[in-house]
């Protein structure tokens, strides 16, 4: 498996499928994939105070691309998609996937009924 980021939307989403919590901990790809937390309003990576480490400057200088995918499951293990968008470099919004526009990755509805 290759690397990725992990995001922290501001908007706390259901699970178009079945309505279930989200997982914490949505994962994407599009970005620099070196492990780093995005968190939605910020446009750099946003460490907690209390993580036990810092980022090296090329590291917490990243930025994410204009759009860009993230992913996570459902308490169900549905597969859920969305699109975050930045503007002027920061991200802003964070849309679900429609049916239409899902990958059918691991979990997909369409795989668990």
């Amino acid at each position: 498996m290759g690397m990725f980021d992990d995001y922290r939307p501001s908007e706390r989403f259901l699970c178009p499928w079945c309505g279930g919590s989200l997982i914490e901990g949505w994962q994407g790809q599009d970005g620099p994939c070196w492990l780093l937390p995005w968190v939605q309003g910020h446009r750099y990576p946003v460490v907690p105070p209390n993580a036990g480490y810092t980022l090296r400057e090329d590291k917490a200088t990243a930025v994410l691309p204009e759009l860009f995918v993230i992913y996570t499951t459902c308490v169900n293990g549905h597969w859920v998609e969305a699109e975050g968008q930045c503007i002027d470099g920061v991200w802003r919004r964070t849309r679900l996937f429609e049916e239409s526009e899902y990958t059918g990755g691991a979990g997909y509805k369409g795989d668990t009924d």
